[in-house]
Protein backbone atom coordinates (compact mmCIF):
# COMPACT_ATOMS: atom_id res chain seq x y z
CA UNK A 1 0.00 0.00 0.00
CA UNK A 2 1.64 3.25 -1.17
CA UNK A 3 -0.57 5.58 0.89
CA UNK A 4 -1.04 5.00 4.60
CA UNK A 5 -4.77 5.70 4.87
CA UNK A 6 -4.74 5.49 8.67
CA UNK A 7 -2.31 8.36 9.26
CA UNK A 8 -4.05 11.54 10.38
CA UNK A 9 -3.08 15.04 11.48
CA UNK A 10 -0.39 14.69 14.16
CA UNK A 11 -0.60 18.25 15.47
CA UNK A 12 -2.45 21.50 14.88
CA UNK A 13 0.55 23.01 13.06
CA UNK A 14 0.01 20.64 10.14
CA UNK A 15 -3.59 21.73 9.70
CA UNK A 16 -2.93 25.46 10.14
CA UNK A 17 -0.07 25.31 7.60
CA UNK A 18 -2.22 23.79 4.86
CA UNK A 19 -5.22 25.96 5.78
CA UNK A 20 -3.19 29.19 5.81
CA UNK A 21 -1.82 28.58 2.31
CA UNK A 22 -5.36 28.84 0.94
CA UNK A 23 -5.44 32.57 1.63
CA UNK A 24 -2.66 33.10 -0.95
CA UNK A 25 -4.81 31.63 -3.70
CA UNK A 26 -7.94 33.45 -2.52
CA UNK A 27 -6.20 36.85 -2.49
CA UNK A 28 -4.62 36.43 -5.91
CA UNK A 29 -7.82 35.16 -7.55
CA UNK A 30 -10.16 37.69 -5.91
CA UNK A 31 -7.99 40.83 -5.79
CA UNK A 32 -5.97 40.45 -8.99
CA UNK A 33 -7.49 38.03 -11.51
CA UNK A 34 -11.20 38.75 -11.01
CA UNK A 35 -10.67 42.46 -10.32
CA UNK A 36 -9.00 42.71 -13.70
CA UNK A 37 -11.79 40.69 -15.34
CA UNK A 38 -14.62 42.79 -13.85
CA UNK A 39 -13.37 46.35 -14.02
CA UNK A 40 -10.39 47.07 -16.23
CA UNK A 41 -12.11 46.28 -19.52
CA UNK A 42 -15.36 47.99 -18.52
CA UNK A 43 -13.63 51.16 -17.32
CA UNK A 44 -11.29 51.13 -20.35
CA UNK A 45 -8.37 51.29 -17.97
CA UNK A 46 -4.95 49.89 -18.61
CA UNK A 47 -3.91 47.12 -16.24
CA UNK A 48 -2.43 49.06 -13.28
CA UNK A 49 -0.49 46.07 -12.01
CA UNK A 50 3.15 45.68 -13.00
CA UNK A 51 5.78 42.96 -12.77
CA UNK A 52 4.74 39.84 -10.90
CA UNK A 53 1.38 41.43 -10.00
CA UNK A 54 0.58 41.91 -13.69
CA UNK A 55 1.32 38.23 -14.26
CA UNK A 56 -0.94 37.27 -11.34
CA UNK A 57 -3.79 39.40 -12.71
CA UNK A 58 -3.58 37.53 -16.03
CA UNK A 59 -2.65 33.98 -14.97
CA UNK A 60 -4.12 33.97 -11.46
CA UNK A 61 -6.58 31.25 -12.47
CA UNK A 62 -3.74 28.77 -12.01
CA UNK A 63 -4.04 29.24 -8.24
CA UNK A 64 -7.25 27.20 -8.29
CA UNK A 65 -4.88 24.25 -8.71
CA UNK A 66 -3.35 25.12 -5.35
CA UNK A 67 -6.85 25.06 -3.80
CA UNK A 68 -7.42 21.57 -5.17
CA UNK A 69 -4.01 20.27 -4.04
CA UNK A 70 -4.52 21.59 -0.50
CA UNK A 71 -8.05 20.12 -0.41
CA UNK A 72 -6.62 16.76 -1.47
CA UNK A 73 -3.91 16.92 1.20
CA UNK A 74 -6.41 17.80 3.93
CA UNK A 75 -8.76 15.05 2.74
CA UNK A 76 -5.92 12.51 3.03
CA UNK A 77 -4.98 13.61 6.55
CA UNK A 78 -8.39 14.46 8.02
CA UNK A 79 -10.94 12.20 6.33
CA UNK A 80 -9.11 9.08 5.11
CA UNK A 81 -8.40 7.82 8.68
CA UNK A 82 -12.06 8.44 9.61
CA UNK A 83 -13.31 6.63 6.50
CA UNK A 84 -11.12 3.62 7.28
CA UNK A 85 -12.46 3.65 10.84
CA UNK A 86 -16.03 3.45 9.57
CA UNK A 87 -17.24 6.97 8.71
CA UNK A 88 -20.36 6.46 6.60
CA UNK A 89 -20.85 8.02 3.16
CA UNK A 90 -23.97 9.83 4.41
CA UNK A 91 -22.10 11.39 7.36
CA UNK A 92 -19.15 12.35 5.15
CA UNK A 93 -21.29 14.01 2.48
CA UNK A 94 -23.39 15.80 5.09
CA UNK A 95 -20.28 17.23 6.75
CA UNK A 96 -18.78 18.41 3.45
CA UNK A 97 -22.10 19.71 2.13
CA UNK A 98 -22.74 21.84 5.21
CA UNK A 99 -19.32 23.43 4.71
CA UNK A 100 -19.60 24.03 0.96
CA UNK A 101 -23.24 24.24 -0.13
CA UNK A 102 -24.91 27.03 1.93
CA UNK A 103 -22.38 29.72 1.04
CA UNK A 104 -22.00 28.55 -2.57
CA UNK A 105 -25.77 28.60 -3.15
CA UNK A 106 -26.32 31.94 -1.40
CA UNK A 107 -23.50 33.72 -3.26
CA UNK A 108 -24.72 32.25 -6.56
CA UNK A 109 -28.28 33.52 -6.04
CA UNK A 110 -26.90 36.91 -4.97
CA UNK A 111 -24.72 37.08 -8.09
CA UNK A 112 -27.66 36.28 -10.37
CA UNK A 113 -29.80 38.86 -8.55
CA UNK A 114 -27.25 41.62 -9.13
CA UNK A 115 -26.79 40.44 -12.71
CA UNK A 116 -30.54 40.68 -13.33
CA UNK A 117 -30.44 44.30 -12.16
CA UNK A 118 -27.46 44.97 -14.44
CA UNK A 119 -29.22 43.53 -17.50
CA UNK A 120 -32.87 44.19 -16.60
CA UNK A 121 -33.49 45.90 -19.96
CA UNK A 122 -31.83 43.12 -21.95
CA UNK A 123 -34.44 40.37 -21.99
CA UNK A 124 -32.45 38.38 -24.57
CA UNK A 125 -29.72 37.94 -21.97
CA UNK A 126 -32.19 36.19 -19.69
CA UNK A 127 -32.96 33.47 -22.18
CA UNK A 128 -32.95 29.69 -22.01
CA UNK A 129 -29.16 29.32 -21.62
CA UNK A 130 -28.97 31.76 -18.70
CA UNK A 131 -31.81 30.04 -16.82
CA UNK A 132 -30.12 26.68 -17.40
CA UNK A 133 -26.80 28.05 -16.16
CA UNK A 134 -28.47 29.52 -13.07
CA UNK A 135 -30.02 26.14 -12.26
CA UNK A 136 -26.67 24.34 -12.64
CA UNK A 137 -24.77 27.00 -10.67
CA UNK A 138 -27.33 26.97 -7.84
CA UNK A 139 -27.39 23.19 -7.48
CA UNK A 140 -23.61 22.90 -8.00
CA UNK A 141 -23.89 20.97 -11.26
CA UNK A 142 -21.64 23.31 -13.25
CA UNK A 143 -19.15 21.30 -15.31
CA UNK A 144 -20.92 18.07 -14.30
CA UNK A 145 -24.00 18.20 -16.54
CA UNK A 146 -23.43 21.68 -17.96
CA UNK A 147 -20.33 22.89 -19.85
CA UNK A 148 -21.64 26.37 -20.76
CA UNK A 149 -19.95 29.50 -19.42
CA UNK A 150 -21.01 30.16 -15.84
CA UNK A 151 -22.03 33.48 -14.35
CA UNK A 152 -20.83 32.91 -10.80
CA UNK A 153 -17.23 32.05 -11.66
CA UNK A 154 -15.97 30.44 -8.43
CA UNK A 155 -18.88 27.97 -8.17
CA UNK A 156 -17.39 25.53 -10.70
CA UNK A 157 -14.61 24.80 -8.21
CA UNK A 158 -17.16 23.69 -5.59
CA UNK A 159 -18.95 21.45 -8.11
CA UNK A 160 -15.74 19.73 -9.15
CA UNK A 161 -14.47 19.53 -5.55
CA UNK A 162 -17.61 17.60 -4.52
CA UNK A 163 -16.98 15.12 -7.36
CA UNK A 164 -13.42 14.65 -6.08
CA UNK A 165 -14.65 14.15 -2.51
CA UNK A 166 -17.12 11.47 -3.60
CA UNK A 167 -14.50 9.65 -5.67
CA UNK A 168 -11.97 10.03 -2.85
CA UNK A 169 -14.39 8.41 -0.39
CA UNK A 170 -15.02 5.46 -2.71
CA UNK A 171 -11.32 4.97 -3.51
CA UNK A 172 -10.39 5.10 0.17
CA UNK A 173 -12.97 2.42 1.01
CA UNK A 174 -11.19 0.09 -1.46
CA UNK A 175 -7.83 0.86 0.25
CA UNK A 176 -5.96 0.89 -3.06
CA UNK A 177 -3.58 3.67 -4.10
CA UNK A 178 -4.01 2.62 -7.75
CA UNK A 179 -7.40 4.33 -7.97
CA UNK A 180 -5.89 7.69 -7.03
CA UNK A 181 -3.21 7.42 -9.71
CA UNK A 182 -5.87 6.30 -12.20
CA UNK A 183 -7.85 9.48 -11.48
CA UNK A 184 -4.71 11.57 -12.16
CA UNK A 185 -4.14 9.68 -15.42
CA UNK A 186 -7.76 10.24 -16.53
CA UNK A 187 -7.47 13.95 -15.73
CA UNK A 188 -4.27 14.17 -17.79
CA UNK A 189 -5.94 12.41 -20.74
CA UNK A 190 -8.93 14.77 -20.65
CA UNK A 191 -6.59 17.76 -20.72
CA UNK A 192 -4.42 16.28 -23.49
CA UNK A 193 -7.36 15.51 -25.78
CA UNK A 194 -9.14 18.78 -24.78
CA UNK A 195 -12.49 17.07 -24.19
CA UNK A 196 -15.52 19.25 -23.47
CA UNK A 197 -18.39 17.04 -22.43
CA UNK A 198 -20.47 16.81 -19.25
CA UNK A 199 -18.22 15.25 -16.60
CA UNK A 200 -15.38 14.98 -19.12
CA UNK A 201 -14.03 18.50 -19.57
CA UNK A 202 -11.01 20.63 -18.79
CA UNK A 203 -12.29 21.85 -15.42
CA UNK A 204 -13.14 18.33 -14.22
CA UNK A 205 -9.64 17.35 -15.36
CA UNK A 206 -8.09 20.18 -13.34
CA UNK A 207 -9.85 18.85 -10.25
CA UNK A 208 -8.87 15.22 -10.81
CA UNK A 209 -5.24 16.09 -11.50
CA UNK A 210 -4.79 18.51 -8.61
CA UNK A 211 -6.96 16.98 -5.86
CA UNK A 212 -5.61 13.46 -6.25
CA UNK A 213 -2.05 14.75 -6.59
CA UNK A 214 -2.62 16.24 -3.15
CA UNK A 215 -3.82 12.86 -1.86
CA UNK A 216 -0.91 10.89 -3.33
CA UNK A 217 1.85 13.15 -1.94
CA UNK A 218 0.76 12.42 1.63
CA UNK A 219 3.69 9.93 2.18
CA UNK A 220 6.17 12.72 1.39
CA UNK A 221 4.97 14.77 4.35
CA UNK A 222 5.38 11.74 6.60
CA UNK A 223 8.94 11.27 5.31
CA UNK A 224 9.80 14.96 5.82
CA UNK A 225 8.54 14.79 9.41
CA UNK A 226 11.04 11.99 10.08
CA UNK A 227 14.00 13.97 8.69
CA UNK A 228 16.60 15.53 10.95
CA UNK A 229 17.27 19.27 10.71
CA UNK A 230 20.23 19.00 8.29
CA UNK A 231 18.36 16.49 6.12
CA UNK A 232 15.44 18.90 5.82
CA UNK A 233 17.78 21.69 4.67
CA UNK A 234 19.35 19.49 1.98
CA UNK A 235 15.91 18.29 0.88
CA UNK A 236 14.59 21.86 0.50
CA UNK A 237 17.66 22.94 -1.49
CA UNK A 238 17.11 19.95 -3.79
CA UNK A 239 13.41 20.85 -4.30
CA UNK A 240 14.24 24.50 -5.10
CA UNK A 241 16.95 23.41 -7.54
CA UNK A 242 14.50 21.01 -9.19
CA UNK A 243 11.88 23.79 -9.51
CA UNK A 244 14.43 26.07 -11.21
CA UNK A 245 15.29 23.35 -13.74
CA UNK A 246 11.60 22.69 -14.43
CA UNK A 247 10.91 26.40 -14.92
CA UNK A 248 13.78 26.62 -17.41
CA UNK A 249 12.41 23.63 -19.32
CA UNK A 250 8.89 25.13 -19.29
CA UNK A 251 10.10 28.45 -20.73
CA UNK A 252 11.61 26.63 -23.70
CA UNK A 253 8.67 24.24 -24.16
CA UNK A 254 5.68 26.32 -23.03
CA UNK A 255 3.70 25.28 -26.12
CA UNK A 256 3.63 21.70 -24.88
CA UNK A 257 2.48 22.45 -21.32
CA UNK A 258 -0.59 24.40 -20.23
CA UNK A 259 0.03 27.04 -17.52
CA UNK A 260 -2.22 25.11 -15.12
CA UNK A 261 -0.31 21.85 -15.73
CA UNK A 262 3.01 23.56 -15.07
CA UNK A 263 1.67 25.38 -12.00
CA UNK A 264 0.37 22.13 -10.52
CA UNK A 265 3.33 19.81 -10.98
CA UNK A 266 6.31 22.18 -11.13
CA UNK A 267 5.34 25.01 -8.79
CA UNK A 268 2.51 24.57 -6.28
CA UNK A 269 3.06 20.93 -5.36
CA UNK A 270 6.86 21.15 -4.86
CA UNK A 271 6.48 24.50 -3.07
CA UNK A 272 3.93 23.08 -0.60
CA UNK A 273 6.25 20.13 0.03
CA UNK A 274 9.33 22.36 0.34
CA UNK A 275 7.81 24.69 2.95
CA UNK A 276 6.25 21.91 5.01
CA UNK A 277 7.39 21.62 8.64
CA UNK A 278 9.43 24.84 8.45
CA UNK A 279 9.52 26.08 12.05
CA UNK A 280 9.39 29.82 11.33
CA UNK A 281 6.48 29.29 8.93
CA UNK A 282 4.67 27.07 11.42
CA UNK A 283 4.91 29.84 14.04
CA UNK A 284 3.55 32.38 11.54
CA UNK A 285 0.69 30.09 10.49
CA UNK A 286 -0.28 29.57 14.14
CA UNK A 287 -0.75 33.28 14.84
CA UNK A 288 -4.35 34.41 15.31
CA UNK A 289 -4.16 36.74 12.31
CA UNK A 290 -3.01 34.08 9.84
CA UNK A 291 -5.49 31.55 11.25
CA UNK A 292 -8.24 34.10 10.68
CA UNK A 293 -7.07 34.67 7.10
CA UNK A 294 -7.05 30.93 6.44
CA UNK A 295 -10.52 30.54 7.91
CA UNK A 296 -12.09 33.25 5.72
CA UNK A 297 -10.24 32.34 2.50
CA UNK A 298 -13.13 30.20 1.27
CA UNK A 299 -15.58 33.06 1.90
CA UNK A 300 -13.37 35.58 0.07
CA UNK A 301 -13.16 33.25 -2.90
CA UNK A 302 -16.94 32.75 -3.17
CA UNK A 303 -18.01 36.32 -2.43
CA UNK A 304 -15.81 38.09 -4.98
CA UNK A 305 -18.22 37.81 -7.95
CA UNK A 306 -21.28 39.18 -6.07
CA UNK A 307 -19.20 42.00 -4.55
CA UNK A 308 -17.75 43.03 -7.91
CA UNK A 309 -21.20 42.84 -9.52
CA UNK A 310 -22.62 45.09 -6.82
CA UNK A 311 -19.85 47.66 -7.30
CA UNK A 312 -20.31 47.42 -11.06
CA UNK A 313 -24.07 47.99 -10.62
CA UNK A 314 -23.56 51.02 -8.38
CA UNK A 315 -21.17 52.58 -10.90
CA UNK A 316 -23.54 52.00 -13.84
CA UNK A 317 -26.52 53.45 -11.93
CA UNK A 318 -24.50 56.53 -10.99
CA UNK A 319 -24.73 55.81 -7.27
CA UNK A 320 -20.98 55.66 -6.88
CA UNK A 321 -18.00 56.96 -8.86
CA UNK A 322 -14.53 55.81 -7.76
CA UNK A 323 -11.80 58.45 -7.66
CA UNK A 324 -9.49 56.16 -9.61
CA UNK A 325 -8.80 52.47 -10.20
CA UNK A 326 -6.62 52.17 -7.07
CA UNK A 327 -9.36 53.61 -4.85
CA UNK A 328 -11.78 51.04 -6.29
CA UNK A 329 -9.28 48.22 -5.70
CA UNK A 330 -8.65 49.16 -2.04
CA UNK A 331 -12.39 49.60 -1.42
CA UNK A 332 -13.07 46.16 -2.93
CA UNK A 333 -10.46 44.56 -0.65
CA UNK A 334 -11.96 46.18 2.48
CA UNK A 335 -15.47 45.04 1.51
CA UNK A 336 -14.22 41.49 0.82
CA UNK A 337 -12.64 41.12 4.27
CA UNK A 338 -15.67 42.59 6.05
CA UNK A 339 -18.20 40.44 4.19
CA UNK A 340 -16.04 37.29 4.40
CA UNK A 341 -15.61 37.65 8.18
CA UNK A 342 -19.36 38.06 8.73
CA UNK A 343 -20.13 35.26 6.28
CA UNK A 344 -17.72 32.88 8.02
CA UNK A 345 -19.34 33.48 11.41
CA UNK A 346 -22.85 32.89 10.01
CA UNK A 347 -21.72 29.77 8.14
CA UNK A 348 -20.22 28.38 11.36
CA UNK A 349 -23.51 28.92 13.17
CA UNK A 350 -25.35 26.98 10.42
CA UNK A 351 -22.83 24.12 10.49
CA UNK A 352 -22.84 23.71 14.28
CA UNK A 353 -26.54 24.19 14.84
Amino acid sequence: MFINFKTGINNSSQFTYFNALKIIGAIIIAFFLHFQDHFLLYLSEKNPFTGIFYFLSIEGHCFVEMFFVLSGILFSFVYQPKIIQGLSFKAFIKKRSLRLFPLAVFTTLTAYGFNLLLYQDNFEFWGKNTIQNMFCDTFLLTKIINTNPYLNGPVWYISVLMVCYILGFVFTKYKSSAFFFLAIFIGACIQYFKLNYPFLNIDIARGLLSFFTGVTIKPLFEIISSFKKNEKIVFRIFIIFLMMICFSVYQKNSLYFSPTFFALFFFFTPLIICLYDLKCLNKLCNTKFVKWLGDISFDIYLWNFPIYMLLHLLIIKGCFQPLNIWFLWILAIIIHFAVATLSHKINNLIRHK
